[in-house]
């Protein structure tokens, strides 16, 4: 069999990338994906509430130093997901709702935080067990 797929996936924010591949073709993706953003952003996780695993979208539109944490209610740090230099663009770090020992986290509502330079944001998600 020496067929060829093609289909579009749509992205979170709005933009269609095109994939191809087969079975005897390597996948392969279609276009420009260079895109830097115009701002630090900080996307709200997915899913949200999730168990035991979630993802965070991230944009930086300059390389710099990054740190993302995660914490609890009452303000103590949980995790540390990025604490490293990244270059401009877009990125996604995944948590698995473990903690800094690599304990499960209780089921509750978490913060997670990004700095970045000069900027600094916080959102809140959920774990439901």
């Amino acid at each position: 069999m020496n067929g060829t797929l093609e289909f579009l996936a749509g992205s979170r924010d709005g933009k269609v990338v095109a994939f191809s591949g087969g079975i005897d073709v390597p996948v392969g993706i279609k276009g420009d994906f260079t895109q830097i953003p115009g701002e630090f952003e900080l996307m709200q996780n997915y899913p949200n509430p999730f168990n035991p695993n979630t993802i965070i979208e991230y944009r930086t539109p300059i390389q710099g130093e990054v740190q993302i944490k995660v914490y609890d209610l009452l303000g103590s740090e949980v995790a540390t997901l990025v604490n490293e230099v990244r270059p401009a663009g877009i990125h996604f770090v995944q948590w698995n709702g473990k903690n800094l020992n690599g304990t499960p986290v209780n089921s509750g509502v978490y913060f997670y935080s990004i700095k970045a330079g000069s900027h600094y944001s916080v959102k809140k998600m959920v774990m439901l067990k």
